[in-house]
């Protein structure tokens, strides 16, 4: 781990965060907002226990042997590798625990006492209120979690997303746009999640309920032996622990567990950078479907499948595996990985098939049900990633399908438009793909020819392949249904190679 690379990323965070001027605010509250000012500090820190491969350095950047008790000063650095776990206690008051591949900082400053996630996920559980002269804050390098009495974890994706998770308590999110006008404000109780984002410059908060089923395992762990706080949970968010953790050990015992097949991750991924802060892509277990998990190491795509013995499904979901050897790669593997969880998430379409197939009133029928997403890695370069996905949709009757394009920065991982791959202005881009469409198809009945005149240059999904930019239209987006769906090549240079 290299604490010079990690300071200049932290800064960097901080430099884009005063760019555009925002900051995300979340106060745990204990019946009522705690202020995170005006307190002396919180008692010091210490690394309780370890597991697996963990790495710790001073604020000088200096490796250090970690060992239980380990006291934790200000410009720490602690470090998981894959499948490796730290705990942090405030005295003798059980705190936190750090995920798997993730990375945190310690930091004192004055009267605050931090624990900064610079990337994956943190647990948090404070069994005793902290004192009136005590703060302690969790934090990224842009968003704040102050913590009283709180049970939960966060997830941190990069400097303007972040994830909380409630358990136990109450908290308050703020997030400040560039303009006052741009900033929000909203509680989160028990039993919710909040979203926060910081695009552009502008703030945005969405929340929603969260279901048992989707606490993650290293989380669930933490929580199985402590009844006194599945009660207080359940009396506070309604999610029933105790019951899941019953449903995971009857599943075990009744040979229903997931089968996991070998990701290749041991492969791609065996010597990964501590500070990269890689993304898990592990076990599926946690989506609570029965599943199968490969791994195709020489396209460099994994599929999860909706595996049931006895149904006639096709349901799957491909994403694309990079290896995590910059910050970006890092985060377009994160943003991958969040497709999957949706596409396995409660509110999922995998869980919507299997809901509908598993139901007693869903008559019997010979069809293969359908609901799949495909990966295919079209063009990777120093200066750019292209993945296009493809989906295929069928319960019965009409059959849907399309795909969604994704072009990123592979040092960066921002996400590119279309603009930042060829020259040229948003008319005359329009003007490319309408001769290209023109050029193709024809113009008639079935296609117009101002069927994206009003297209602006972020709304055109395309991908790269052998050099040139493809733009694609699904089915019904510019044309009829019958119709189907568009592909065309331009015809000219990429300004990124």
């Amino acid at each position: 781990m290299n604490h010079g690379d990690k300071e200049e990323r932290v800064m960097g965070h901080k430099g884009r965060f005063c760019r555009v001027l925002a900051w995300v605010l979340v106060a745990a509250l204990s019946g009522s907002a705690a202020s995170c000012g005006g307190r002396t500090e919180a008692a010091s820190m210490k690394l309780r226990k370890t597991e697996g491969k963990v790495e710790v350095e001073d604020s000088k950047g200096k490796d250090i042997e970690p060992e239980e008790q380990m006291h934790l000063y200000s410009g720490y650095l602690v470090g998981t590798r894959k499948e490796s776990y730290a705990w942090i206690d405030l005295d003798h008051v059980k705190l936190t625990k750090v995920d798997a591949k993730s990375e945190v900082e310690i930091k004192k400053k004055k009267d605050k006492l931090e624990i900064v996630v610079n990337s994956g996920n943190l647990f948090f559980n404070i069994t005793e209120p902290l004192g009136e002269d005590e703060t302690l804050d969790i934090r990224s390098s842009s968003m704040v979690v102050g913590i009283r009495g709180t049970c939960g974890w966060v997830e941190v994706e990069d400097d303007s997303r972040m994830r909380v998770y409630i358990l136990e308590g109450k908290v308050k999110c703020s997030v400040a746009g560039e303009e006052s006008a741009d900033g929000v404000t909203t509680s989160v109780l028990a039993g919710e999640m909040a979203e926060m984002k910081v695009s552009k410059g502008k703030a945005d908060i969405s929340v929603e309920e969260i279901a048992a089923n989707q606490i993650p395992d290293f989380v669930m762990e933490e929580l199985e032996d402590d009844e006194k706080l599945h009660e207080r949970i359940l009396d506070d968010s309604g999610l029933d622990v105790w019951e899941e953790l019953e449903e995971d050990a009857a599943g075990q015992e009744g040979g229903e567990e997931d089968t996991v097949g070998d990701t290749g991750e041991e492969d791609w991924q065996e010597e990964e950078s501590l500070g990269q802060g890689g993304v898990s892509f592990g076990s599926s277990s946690s989506y609570g479907l029965p599943v199968t998990e490969t791994y195709d190491p020489a396209t460099r795509i994994r599929r999860v499948t909706l595996d049931p013995p006895g149904y006639q499904l096709e349901v799957y979901h491909e994403i694309p595996v990079f290896e995590e050897t910059t910050v970006g790669y890092q985060k377009i593997n994160q943003h991958f990985r969040e497709l999957e969880k949706v596409f396995f998430g409660p509110n999922g379409e995998a869980q919507s098939v299997w809901g509908y197939v598993t139901d007693p009133q869903t008559p019997e029928t010979r069809d293969t049900y359908i609901a799949s997403w495909g990966a295919r890695i079209t063009a990777e370069t120093p200066e750019l990633v292209s993945v296009r996905l493809y989906y295929d949709w069928y319960m019965g009757g009409t059959t849907s399908y399309g795909d969604k394009c994704y072009v990123f920065d592979p040092e960066t991982g921002e996400q590119l438009v279309i603009t930042d791959v060829i020259d040229g202005t948003e008319e005359e881009i329009r003007g490319l793909v309408q001769e290209a469409l023109r050029a193709e198809y024809g113009f008639g009945d079935a296609l117009s020819a101002d069927a994206i005149k009003d297209y602006e240059v972020d709304q055109f999904d395309f991908y790269v392949l052998d050099g040139h930019v493809h733009v694609g239209f699904d089915k019904y987006e510019i044309a009829a249904g019958a119709a189907g769906s568009f592909d065309v090549e331009l015809e000219v240079p990429l300004k990124r190679n």
